[in-house]
């Protein structure tokens, strides 16, 4: 199997890289250790690890998504906003939910989606991995076709770079290497502020 993760430290608590970096690697672990450990495993562990590190960095918290993919199929888990896209010819689909404060009112009804996306406040998290407080575990699993190519983005990404031209530079990039490579020219372009990470896993 191949497994890609984006894991976003939250900035307005501090120590938001070391965050990040603690659940990725546990993930990596639980995934080295047993291929087939299950989503919620992977997660549990992570969030144990992040407790057990916050002992010296107080209030730390991070978004985590993982992507596995093994035998054309695709399995999903989510925490937080960052996003795992489908890339399939010339269409995107996007495979998680913002777990924010935007996408909640949006499906409250009470944001249509032009005032979401313009929303002030929707960085903020309503779901994140953290010592102090619970997270909603997504999942999701597809089957996908060879040459299928899977993006995990950051929010630092996908609030840059529009979903059209993602398609392009899939569409005009052969090799995956070569179309991140074009996503962070992109990035570098526009001038980032936030953290743009972003992964690629092909079918």
């Amino acid at each position: 199997s191949t497994v890609g993760a984006v894991a976003d430290g939250v900035g307005g608590n501090g120590h938001g890289d070391v965050a990040s970096k603690c659940v990725v690697d546990e993930g990596r672990h639980a995934i080295e250790e047993r291929p087939q450990t299950e989503m919620a495993e992977i997660f549990r562990r992570a969030k144990a690890r992040l407790t057990r590190e916050s002992a010296s960095y107080k209030g730390m918290a991070t978004t985590l998504t993982v992507v596995r993919l093994a035998n054309n199929k695709i399995d999903i888990g989510h925490v937080g906003d960052c996003r795992a896209y489908l890339l399939r010819g010339n269409g995107l689909k996007t495979l998680t939910t913002d777990q924010n404060e935007a996408q909640y009112l949006f499906e409250q009804g009470i944001l249509d989606k032009k005032e979401a996306s313009r929303y002030p406040r929707r960085n903020v998290l309503i779901s994140a991995i953290s010592a102090d407080q619970d997270y909603d575990l997504y999942t999701y699993n597809e089957d996908v076709l060879s040459g299928d190519r899977i993006l995990i983005v950051s929010d630092g990404t996908y609030s840059v770079l529009n979903k059209r031209e993602i398609v392009e530079a899939s569409l005009s990039s052969e090799r995956p290497e070569a179309f991140v490579g074009k996503l962070y020219e992109l990035l570098r372009d526009r001038g980032v502020r936030d953290d743009a990470t972003l992964a690629c896993l092909t079918a």
